[in-house]
């Protein structure tokens, strides 16, 4: 008996079924034909129906992906910068923007920027700018028995972090600090946008508050980290050159670089000293600017970058 076996990705062939359920294959040029046909069919519909496809499929195998377009659906229309609670990921969440819960949550679970390699059952994690607490949920989920030490400068997102990390049983090892970190011990203005872009910022013309800012080096003096996270609104610049005795001990480093209009490039400067203790970087741009000529100003930023670091 004679037939025509076509296969997803494979060459389609002629073959000769016997009676002991074993095939004989030839090729033959009308098959060949066949097979181009069936790759051309493929192809079109990896074009025009492929990203949708691709999202149905995601929805329906990965309840992480699921579970976010729920909340997203739910949420996307509501107001900035009001209180949202959502459940995400078994997660209990409470929020002061929807929009930026949306952002954060994708880019940490589902993109998984903070996915740093395995440093043993126990890593010891530096969080700085932990904002509402969901990276330390994603640290307390991937190693439970991490120990986490995270500021947050923000007095009223504070509030949010705390409340995140009690609601959902993820204190253990967790030590949460409500100061800024800085280049030395004194007070700054900080301008707090509602959600997660408050910063360090003097006031011209912004409405800010005095925070106490720490100096990083004399808070954390002693203390030895396999993994350090810093996204701290464009303070980096003033801070990772006070972290010359934390840099020693990490495998790997994650900071979101910021860089304002009018101020000097500190990009090169950070990637010597990442460079200077041994460290390889990944830069990632946070968007794609179509006119890089022309930059465009996001949030008091003309550039943000994601920098991944491994040694």
């Amino acid at each position: 008996m004679g037939c025509i076996i076509a296969e997803p990705r494979r060459v389609v062939q002629r073959g000769r079924l016997h009676r002991d359920g074993t095939w004989d294959y030839k090729d033959g040029p009308l098959l060949k034909r066949y097979m181009h046909l069936l790759g051309f069919i493929e192809n079109t519909l990896r074009a025009t129906i492929g990203p949708p496809a691709r999202h149905v499929q995601r929805l329906l195998i990965d309840g992480e992906f699921r579970d976010y377009q729920l909340a997203r659906a739910a949420l996307k229309r509501k107001p900035r910068f009001q209180d949202v609670r959502t459940h995400l990921g078994g997660f209990d969440i409470l929020a002061p923007d929807a929009a930026s819960l949306l952002s954060s949550w994708e880019e940490i679970f589902l993109k998984r920027v903070y996915d740093f390699p395995i440093l043993g059952p126990r890593p010891r994690i530096l969080d700085l700018g932990a904002n509402i607490g969901l990276s330390l949920l994603y640290f307390k989920r991937r190693h439970p028995q991490a120990l986490i030490t995270a500021f947050e400068a923000d007095p009223e997102i504070f509030r949010y972090l705390e409340r995140n990390i009690h609601a959902n049983s993820a204190g253990d090892g967790v030590t949460l600090i409500n100061r800024a970190v800085w280049d030395r011990d004194e007070e700054l203005q900080f301008w707090s946008e509602g959600a997660d872009g408050g910063r360090i910022e003097s006031s011209d013309g912004k409405p800010t508050k005095t925070l106490q800012a720490v100096d990083i080096a004399s808070a954390l003096a002693g203390q030895e980290f396999d993994f350090i996270k810093m996204d701290i609104e464009g303070a980096e610049a003033r801070v990772l050159p006070r972290c010359t005795d934390l840099l020693r001990t990490p495998k790997a480093v994650f900071i979101e670089y910021h860089s304002r209009p009018g101020e000097p490039e500190a990009l090169s400067d950070i990637l010597g000293q990442l460079r200077d203790n041994g460290f390889r970087v990944q830069l990632v741009p946070l968007y794609q600017n179509p006119t890089p000529f022309r930059p465009q100003v996001a949030n008091g930023f003309d550039q943000q970058l994601n920098l991944f670091a491994l040694r």
